[in-house]
């Protein structure tokens, strides 16, 4: 385990309440984003980056991809997409009219519906990404409030690298009881058992397996408590469409498209050390999680708000990129 002194752990959790009531949404996200960028680096001092990425690292990535949605950059692309899926449609309905002999001014007619129908289209999809972007930062500001406060607190709980107990056992202490969907933090008690696992691991397969554990823990207590932010992000209508087409992210260079299987990594689905699970805790919480049973193929999700298929996609993700040094640069 790697020397460490928490630095200042005051200002962190300032930077996270200002980060949170900057009423500015683009800048409050920004500031999100670059608070778990400074967590995710003092939890790999804590532990060792040899231990793989931590949750604020893949967090980082998340809040950037959130950004984009916050700054409405999609909304020039969906327009054109409403607008050629419109011009397609009037064409052929002019094709069939001339085919049929129809007079001008039926077509004339059919290509004003269209202008029409754009238009309004166009109304409609800025209304719901305003919907879709205050839903989103809100979730952003829920995360880096509940989940970075934690680790900030965990991290304190080290004194140049080593465990203090008297401070873990109060840490752990201050979780509260219970489900998520009840409010309750169970599952993120568990996840920083596992961060804490993997600081005290003696080797190196503990120590990767429950830093995974920590992170899939930790998401899935996020997801339980962002899933009817989700839903109200995505109008039903479109949930569909936004997963095939506007949810593409980037991890270092690579981009991903949540509705393509995972690539996987240079050497097979999942790095060596995770390719089979050692800790029966583990492996239970995956039969429940993993729809895929172990694989890539199928990992691909067609509706983003669907909690099972997102959590499949995620815990695949998670395990197929832990060794790749992108994920917490």
């Amino acid at each position: 385990m790697k020397t460490l002194r928490i630095l200042r752990p005051n200002r962190l959790l300032l930077q996270i309440t200002s980060a949170v009531a900057n009423p500015n949404p683009i800048e409050s996200n920004a500031r999100i984003t670059a608070v778990h960028a400074e967590i995710g680096r003092a939890i790999q001092k804590l532990i060792g980056s040899d231990a793989g990425p931590n949750f604020h690292n893949w967090a980082t990535w998340g809040s950037l991809k959130a950004g984009e949605t916050i700054a409405k950059r999609q909304l020039p692309q969906a327009i054109r997409d409403l607008t050629v899926g419109v011009a397609g449609v009037t064409t052929l309905a002019c094709i069939a009219a001339l085919a049929e002999g129809a007079p001008a001014y039926l077509m004339l007619g059919i290509v004003g519906l269209a202008m029409i129908a754009v238009a309004v289209g166009a109304l409609i999809i800025r209304h719901a990404m305003r919907k879709s972007a205050a839903a989103i930062l809100e979730g952003n500001r829920t995360v880096v409030n509940d989940i970075g406060r934690k680790s900030v607190a965990f991290l304190g709980c080290f004194e140049d690298g080593r465990p203090n107990a008297r401070r873990l056992r109060a840490f752990f202490r201050g979780f509260r009881r219970g489900e998520t969907v009840n409010g309750g933090q169970d599952l993120l008690r568990r996840a920083f058992r596992q961060y804490l696992a993997a600081a005290v691991a003696t080797t190196h397969k503990v120590r990767i397996e429950a830093m995974y554990f920590g992170n899939c823990l930790a998401v899935l207590h996020e997801h339980y408590r962002l899933q009817p932010l989700i839903e109200a992000s995505m109008p039903r209508l479109l949930r569909r469409y936004t997963t095939r087409f506007m949810m593409t992210f980037c991890i270092g260079e690579r981009e991903l498209a949540v509705h393509r299987d995972l690539p996987g990594c240079c050497n097979g689905d999942y790095p060596a050390v995770l390719q089979e699970i050692a800790d029966p805790r583990l492996s239970k919480f995956l039969a429940k999680w993993d729809l895929c049973d172990g694989r890539l193929t199928g990992t691909g999700v067609t509706d983003w708000s669907n909690m099972q298929k997102r959590m499949n996609y995620i815990v695949n993700l998670f395990r197929s990129m832990h060794g790749e040094s992108a994920v917490a640069a």
